[in-house]
């Protein structure tokens, strides 16, 4: 035998009371701004880590286009100030240090870029090293 379901209606109210739907409407509005809250702060964080990546591979580029022939000092002077990359604009400034000792230079770079209305920077240093072999071959 299949048993069967019957409904129970009980006795008392037939509702939610107008302030229990006012509590439920609350919760659900505070839920709603915390989720939505977390959404900016994420899609923020991913502009700027988006525009981050690209200034680092801007750094990068610089640091290997300073000394494009190992044999030769290095010099920043072929490379443009600026660099464009989609709606934004990176500027880079290099600098270069002879080291005390013999055929070290310290190479560091500086890009900046503007992002909500803040000015960013990111910078990337390194030390390159002429070999004594370039002095032989040069003579």
């Amino acid at each position: 035998m299949i048993p069967s379901f019957r409904w129970v209606h009980t006795t008392g109210s037939a509702g939610l009371s107008i302030l229990e739907v006012l509590v439920g409407t609350m919760l659900l509005a505070v839920v709603a701004l915390l989720i939505f809250t977390a959404f900016a702060v994420g899609v923020r964080a991913l502009a700027l880590a988006g525009g981050l990546s690209t200034a680092l591979g801007v750094a990068e580029e610089t640091l290997a286009a300073v000394q494009p022939d190992p044999c030769a000092p290095p010099s920043a002077a072929a490379l443009p100030p600026q660099v464009l990359a989609g709606r934004d604009t990176y500027r880079r400034a290099v600098t270069i240090t002879p080291l005390p000792a013999p055929g070290q230079w310290q190479i560091a770079v500086t890009v900046r870029w503007t992002q909500d209305r803040r000015e960013r920077s990111v910078s990337l240093a390194s030390i390159r090293y002429i070999p004594r072999a370039c002095d032989v071959a040069a003579r």
